[in-house]
């Protein structure tokens, strides 16, 4: 009967966390959603009143104090599968799939667009680079941490992962490797959707205690497998 009790428990624990998740998703795809009319709602007033900016072809130009955008930064890594979800979901590749991509380069901190065979230049080519770099960090975070480099060099190598690479950073210090640990602070300064550390010690212990808060970024990454 203990058994039969504490698996139930168990069950019921996976169910109501799983369903926490499915509700916070929704939540975060409806304020995608509503920042996206909201910005678009404003671009076709642009274009209605011929201003300078409906003129643009730079994408960067629209993101420019743009309200929307930065409401979409501030829903952090929770917002980093929907992003990917929208890219991939949307006819053609336009205006809304460029920003939706640059959003993501700015919550992840990874610049794709300025490294070599990684670089885009529409929605549905970062679509491909983003999943093959979120593919490759588990083995990357591994392959960097067991290199000869320095630290500090270990620590710049990883920072360019970004914060999909923090689950399995912080793994690599659980296992006793601290001397990359400055990495985690570099990556959650300002970082949304995560709390940051900065005045605490990040050692082994802290890595345990506090490695269940990056599961979600986890199951995002080891999902392109």
């Amino acid at each position: 009967m203990k058994k039969l009790s504490i698996g139930l428990f168990a069950a019921s624990f996976v169910a109501t966390l799983l369903f926490a998740m499915s509700v916070n998703a929704a939540s975060t795809e409806r304020q995608v959603d509503d920042n996206l009319k909201t910005f678009n709602d404003r671009l076709r007033q642009e274009i209605e009143n011929k201003t300078a900016l409906s003129f643009s072809s730079n994408p960067y130009d629209y993101i420019k104090g743009s309200v929307e955008f930065q409401n979409i930064i501030a829903l952090g890594n929770d917002a980093l599968p929907v992003l990917e979800q929208k890219i991939d979901e949307s006819p053609g590749s336009g205006l809304n799939d460029y920003l939706l991509s640059i959003a993501a380069e700015e919550i992840s901190k990874v610049s794709l667009k300025r490294t070599g065979d990684s670089s885009w230049s529409t929605g549905d080519e970062f679509s491909v680079k983003w999943k093959s770099h979120l593919k490759a960090i588990p083995a990357k975070v591994e392959q960097i941490v067991s290199s000869s480099k320095s630290a500090d060099e270990k620590v710049s190598d990883l920072r360019e992962l970004g914060t999909p690479a923090l689950p399995f950073i912080v793994d690599q210090i659980e296992q006793g490797n601290v001397d990359i640990a400055p990495t985690v602070n570099a990556l959650l300064n300002s970082a949304n959707g995560i709390s940051t550390f900065s005045a605490e010690t990040i050692d082994q212990e802290w890595a345990t205690k506090h490695k269940a808060q990056f599961e979600k970024l986890r199951s995002y990454v080891e999902s392109k497998k």
